[in-house]
């Protein structure tokens, strides 16, 4: 009987595991960098790439999102749900090698390395073979993110392990930066909405009067902003087919 029911518990911590763990039905990209201010240009810029077209992904960092009770909980469910990763390897960061080797137990899943072009050299000599995608940020003070954005997609644009999840029938995760910078909808509805949709389809998929009503949103102009929202959601991302 004990042997029947430890059985019955292990077999409801792995289909509990398993819910945990479920990956997102738009593709979700765990980036594994050091929690340092100095690195808030290239995720905003990795995030300009990503999370536009032609890929539609969610770029998540281990601090951003609550997934577990401990911070390494929390690492290791970020990295299960996710689709693939990026490193910042330029400054040999513990925490960051941590997470490499994390995401190492998943090895169908695209991992991209990133390095500034003046850390080349110090790259550590368990990385040295693998391939890396360099970046070079010139002057961080007057710095044009433009030139960041366009090197990062470059790079990007050279994998032929990510095309694949680019061709996957996945929804398109639903960016609050895509939102605000279309100029249709100010940043605090763009953020009410991406807290209550993950994914653009979801959001298109509802009339506009019941996502102010779940937003306790009660003023037109709300609703036509969210009206403005929807259709240019749909012709940025070339929806209108899908409607």
């Amino acid at each position: 009987m004990k042997l029947k029911i430890e059985k019955q518990k292990k077999e409801f911590e792995v289909k509990l595991g398993q819910q945990d763990y479920q990956q997102t039905d738009h593709i979700t990209c765990f980036f594994a960098m050091p929690f340092d201010p100095s690195y808030e240009l290239l995720l905003k810029a990795v995030r300009q790439v990503l999370e536009d077209k032609p890929y539609g992904w969610q770029v998540i960092r281990a601090d951003e999102k609550q997934q577990g009770r401990t911070i390494t909980a929390n690492v290791k469910k970020h990295i299960a749900r996710s689709h693939c990763y990026l490193a910042e390897i330029s400054d040999n960061n513990p925490n960051v090698f941590l997470e490499i080797g994390r995401m190492s137990h998943y090895e169908d899943r695209p991992l991209i390395y990133l390095c500034r072009k003046d850390a080349e050299d110090r790259v550590a000599a368990d990385l040295a073979g693998h391939i890396y995608h360099s970046y070079e940020i010139k002057n961080s003070n007057n710095f044009n993110i433009d030139s960041l954005v366009e090197q990062l997609r470059q790079e990007f644009e050279q994998r032929t392990d990510i095309k694949p999840l680019r061709s996957e029938e996945k929804k398109i995760y639903l960016s609050a930066n895509i939102l605000i910078g279309s100029g249709e909808i100010d940043k605090k509805i763009a953020t009410l909405l991406v807290h209550k949709y993950q994914a653009v389809e979801d959001f298109l998929a509802e009339e506009p009067e019941l996502i102010a009503y779940k937003l306790n949103l009660s003023k037109k102009s709300d609703i036509g902003s969210i009206e403005d929202a929807q259709e240019f959601l749909r012709k940025h991302f070339e929806l209108d087919s899908h409607e």
